[in-house]
């Protein structure tokens, strides 16, 4: 789980970052969220199409429930 409450612009290396991570952990059978990520960073991740291999919870509350329920 990210916290992108703070973040306010990511470009194209922090976008591989978040990629190349959630490679890595369905590999090992996990997930990648990237929680309570502010709207142009959230219609910047759903236009590079990474909402379809991302969780995009809006709060951490939300990540943290997805995650006991894997459980």
């Amino acid at each position: 789980m990210v916290d992108f409450g703070q973040v306010s612009f990511i470009d194209s290396v922090g976008l591989a970052m978040l990629v190349g991570t959630a490679n890595r952990a369905a590999a090992h059978g996990s997930s990648l969220q990237v929680a309570c990520a502010p709207p142009k960073i959230r219609q910047l991740l759903r236009l590079a199409g990474l909402d379809r291999r991302i969780a995009l919870p809006r709060t951490l509350d939300e990540a943290r429930e997805a995650l006991e329920a894997r459980t």
